[in-house]
């Protein structure tokens, strides 16, 4: 679909952003607060920032389904740090998502305002 929107609709990026604002800060330093290096990691440490992103998560859903973002778009968690699948899934996971980026579905930083992704034949820069 390279050239064109290709099947995706337009997306309220504002609407997105404004859902995710009060957890989205706090995810992220708990992801960073993950990677302590091992004499600051005590177990228990370690174990209440797992709690911790597990919550925050479960916020983020909540936020998803109270305004209704789900009904309008698709969402594709992140692969956990904390399980990350096998090679052969991997590859799955990979080919999915290029297959629906290349069909113009996927909107992200990193794609063109036509969500095409740069670089694919479409409109814009080359990566």
């Amino acid at each position: 679909m390279s050239g064109g929107r290709g099947y995706g609709a337009g997306v309220d990026r504002d609407a997105i952003d404004s859902t995710f604002q009060p957890t989205h800060l706090l995810r992220l330093a708990v992801e960073v607060l993950l990677d302590l290096p091992p004499g600051l990691a005590t177990p228990a440490v370690s174990s209440a920032l797992r709690e911790l992103r597990r919550r925050l998560a479960g916020a983020e859903m909540t936020a998803l389904r109270t305004w209704g973002l789900s009904h309008r778009y698709l969402v594709i968690r992140p692969v956990s740090p904390g399980s990350l699948p096998g090679h052969d899934d991997l590859d799955k996971i990979t080919a999915a998502i290029r297959t629906l980026a290349a069909m113009g579905l996927i909107t992200a930083d990193g794609l063109n305002d036509d969500s095409t992704p740069a670089g694919t034949g479409g409109p814009g820069p080359p990566p």
